[in-house]
């Protein structure tokens, strides 16, 4: 009974541990882009925003933004893109973005990542979806 009681607890602490590193990010997602490019993003609980694209257009700048709300076209707060940075994509047609603090003080419901080009067309947004051919 010793035996069992020492393996099961074992057990359950090695499960422990297993859980932990999940409860480290806030929130993941695979951006939903135009056809051709693909993206991810990530936002750490210490409010660390990192977003990869690929294939874009070489050299041209694009928006990368969080909004705060469940559907961008509802949000009428300024206060609910609490951030924003412009990149420039590299040769390869790339964008890797890391951003410390990007969210700290900010509380924000339904976080969405959104990469738009320089006439704010968006090539990639976090979410949901199908793709109907």
């Amino acid at each position: 009974m010793k035996k069992l009681t020492c393996q099961m607890s074992g057990v359950l602490f090695l499960l422990g541990l297993l859980a932990g590193p999940a409860l480290a990010g806030f929130y993941k997602s695979q951006l939903i882009c135009d056809e051709g490019v693909t993206g991810r993003a990530n936002i750490k609980s210490n409010g660390t925003l990192k977003v990869k694209a690929k294939t874009l257009v070489p050299g041209n700048v694009y928006e990368v933004e969080i909004t705060c709300g469940c559907v961008e076209d509802n949000i009428s707060d300024e206060d609910s893109e609490p951030f924003e940075i412009f990149v420039t994509a590299g040769t390869k047609g790339k964008i890797n973005v890391r951003a410390k603090n990007a969210l700290v003080g900010a509380v924000c419901d339904c976080p969405a990542v959104v990469i738009e080009d320089d006439e704010e067309n968006v090539i990639c947004t976090s979410g949901f979806g199908t793709q109907v051919e």
